[in-house]
């Protein structure tokens, strides 16, 4: 790998640690894989901060990132939920123009009846980006209820609105579906396979695990009691906690840390892995790339989606296509797949280059309010870019727009 990227990366890390007023995260691990060569960069601390204020721990306290640390990943747990269905599609337990309805009956009323799986995977079905199960609900059972009613904002396949509900519904689903808890569904079906054993929910609950886990923001108990007794596994101070190894997530905490929009922990060679199954998978360097899918089925998973003019980014199932927001220069070929995580984390897959690109910080540390990431992810994937030229499309298989 050019030694000139590397060193732009060690900048841009160490940029960030340490921007003023305020570092856009207290520390970070960048993963670059090209097929070829493969490097992990790190820098900053993993634990920094004794309390939402931002006041520093005494150094001798304070934790340092290493290459394995584990993040909590946030949204890229989507892409896992995506494959675990994507794999109960190929085993012809679900299809993905099914009715939700076929298979969970509180779908059955007359304005919920026609939404599709692949709606929920497109974020397509016309239910809200949010709801406060984590707040308004105490009982598991009444906050799944609370998902499995929650009423749409729009007709089905009518708009295109980024639906965290969507996600919560199909992990759902997929338990009901099988019979199987979702930790169990995605470990056998994505994880296990790939061998990725730094990845996965509820880090703390692993006897194994040494590797550190970065911390992510740092509330007092006070804001809300519904999320203290959550809390109370992770270390902190009296009064708050750092959320270390907890999910940060609010709803994926209340369904005990397991949920289909959020939950996975990660370190960044796994990220690596993960993305490059994708890439092996589609452009035929393996069978299915070691994720048990066929060469369709992971073409279907990075085919555009949605009706031209719907949004201002393509989707696949479960993947953002081309959205230069976050990906910089890496997007442009409609051959960039990836996601991002509130965290700070995101994942880049690059057909015309040949690349993952995965990005690792707990830019909520010690809290959400201090940083927005998308400028900083834009520049670090710029940067990528311009160290590997883009090819002319060699990926096959590719299914075509939906409605175009």
């Amino acid at each position: 790998m050019n030694p000139a990227l590397v060193d732009a990366i060690d900048h841009l890390l160490a940029e960030g640690v340490a921007a003023q007023p305020r570092p856009l995260f207290p520390g970070a691990v960048c993963a670059v894989d090209d097929g070829e060569s493969s490097v992990v960069r790190y820098c900053g601390q993993a634990f920094r901060y004794a309390d939402g204020e931002g006041t520093l721990l005494p150094p001798e306290l304070r934790e340092p990132v290493h290459a394995d640390t584990r993040y909590d990943c946030a949204s890229l747990t989507k892409l896992f939920t995506a494959t675990m269905v994507m794999k109960l599609v190929e085993r012809g337990l679900l299809d993905l123009d099914d009715r939700v309805a076929t298979h969970l009956p509180e779908y059955r009323d007359a304005d919920k009846l026609q939404v599709t799986v692949r709606q929920l995977l497109t974020h397509t079905s016309g239910l809200p980006a949010e709801i406060f199960v984590w707040r308004d609900f105490s009982d598991q059972r009444d906050r799944r209820a609370a998902v499995l009613g929650c009423a749409l904002e729009a007709p089905p396949g009518s708009q295109f609105r980024y639906s965290c509900v969507g996600y919560l519904t199909l992990g759902l689903l997929a338990e009901r579906l099988t019979g199987m808890p979702l930790d169990r569904l995605v470990t056998d079906l994505v994880t296990g396979p790939l061998g990725l054993q730094a990845t996965g929910y509820r880090p703390l609950d692993q006897l194994e695990v040494t590797s550190p886990i970065a911390a992510t923001e740092i509330r007092p108990i006070s804001w809300s009691p519904q999320m203290s007794a959550m809390q109370a596994a992770s270390v902190g101070g009296e009064g708050s906690s750092d959320h270390r190894g907890v999910v940060h997530d609010e709803n994926a905490a209340s369904l005990d840390g397991i949920a289909g929009n959020a939950g996975i922990f990660a370190d960044a060679a796994d990220l690596v892995r993960f993305g490059r199954a994708f890439l092996d998978g589609l452009i035929g360097t393996a069978d299915d790339g070691g994720l048990g899918l066929t060469r369709a089925g992971v073409a279907a998973m990075l085919t555009p989606q949605l009706p031209r003019g719907l949004n201002a980014y393509q989707s696949g199932l479960g993947f953002r296509i081309d959205d230069v927001s976050f990906m910089g220069d890496l997007a442009g070929t409609s051959q960039a797949y990836g996601h991002t995580g509130f965290t700070g984390t995101s994942l880049v897959i690059d057909g015309a280059r040949n690349l993952v690109v995965a990005l690792l910080t707990n830019r909520v540390h010690p809290t959400r309010e201090w940083a927005d990431l998308n400028h900083f992810r834009r520049r670090l994937h710029s940067v990528v870019a311009a160290s590997y030229p883009a090819r002319a499309e060699t990926t096959s298989g590719r299914l075509p727009i939906a409605g175009g």
